[in-house]
């Protein structure tokens, strides 16, 4: 049954609303972090533009007085996506100084620990050259919550370390490791910028995002 006129309309004005609010607060993070701001400070300066998009509400406290108190929801997703975007923002300094420094191969780090996401564990320790198009889609973040990492290493390292460089990525299993097609990115090279953080905020449910 095709969507009549008004459900079409009602439709592209909530997506436009979504869209406006996403970019809003993807401009937001980035003027923190560019000012070197942290969560819970820009929480702080933030409180009346969090208000304004609807990421705070009164409630009734049971009190004599009968005065409302304001309180911050979602703030658990509002810090995992203002961590990611700090992520974003360092992750394009520590791809430039990599690129340039004498190593010639990348070697993928996860955090073991029992939060880990298990995809990405299991390219823990590739290596591979800093060229390979492994990392075009693979150079992490790979998730929201991803705590991977990259080392740079040069021959005399991975001798050293007594490390195996991977010779062909393409027989690599990586089905699982992105949390969605919106992670296949060198997030080295891109680093932050509205464009790209606004896509992910506009695909989260702010009270749950899950540990990838």
């Amino acid at each position: 049954m095709p969507v009549d006129k008004y459900e079409e309309n009602k439709l592209k004005s909530e997506f436009d609303a979504k869209q406006r609010k996403a970019s809003t607060l993807a401009q937001s993070f980035m003027y923190a972090i560019d000012d070197g701001i942290g969560f819970d400070e820009w929480i702080k300066k933030e409180i009346a533009l969090l208000s304004f998009l609807g990421f705070v509400k009164d409630i009734k406290i049971m009190q004599k007085n009968g005065k409302t108190k304001q309180k911050l929801i979602f703030q658990d997703g509002l810090e995992i996506l203002f961590n990611f975007a700090n992520r974003l923002y360092y992750a394009k300094r520590r791809y430039d100084s990599q690129m340039k420094s004498l190593g010639k191969y990348f070697r993928y780090v996860t955090v073991i620990d029992n939060l880990t996401n298990q995809a990405h564990a299991s390219v823990h320790n590739i290596i591979l050259p800093k060229m390979d198009p492994f990392w075009d889609r693979f150079y992490p973040p790979n998730g929201l919550k991803c705590r991977c990492q990259v080392q740079v290493l040069t021959d005399t390292e991975v001798a050293a370390k007594g490390y195996t460089i991977t010779t062909d990525s393409s027989n690599l299993n990586t089905d699982e490791i992105l949390e969605s097609e919106f992670f296949a990115k060198n997030f080295g090279k891109l680093g932050l910028n509205v464009d790209l953080i606004e896509p992910f905020i506009q695909i989260c449910e702010l009270d749950y995002i899950p540990l990838k």
